[in-house]
């Protein structure tokens, strides 16, 4: 996170500090996602993109864990455990939509 001073005092003679927090998209954390499948869970030449099934890459329940860790290593966002299965995130996009829309930033 970047913070940014400034130098004379605003108000009430105080300085006044900003943080600029980027909120990561879901493309960002689709294709991060998707580079740690390729890197990590799948078999070498097998091919991935944002609207691959996890189901059909027989992603399970552990490498769903693992999935949710590495989005709040890399991004910050805790993602609801009691969320992560094939069935409420069918793919690599929906599971990164769900760290946008349902996840908490730490």
């Amino acid at each position: 996170m970047q913070e940014f001073q400034c130098v004379e005092p605003v108000g009430y003679g105080r300085p006044l500090t900003l943080s600029l927090e980027m909120t990561p998209d879901t493309t960002t954390i689709a294709t991060a996602l998707c580079a740690y499948l390729v890197a990590h869970v799948l078999a070498p030449g097998v091919t991935i993109g944002p609207d691959s099934d996890l189901a059909a890459l027989d992603i399970d329940s552990v490498t769903m864990v693992e999935l949710a860790m590495h989005i709040e290593e890399q991004f910050g966002i805790e993602v609801p455990m009691q969320l992560l299965s094939s069935e409420h995130i069918p793919t690599v996009r929906a599971f990164a939509q769900c760290a946008i829309t349902q996840g908490r930033k730490l």
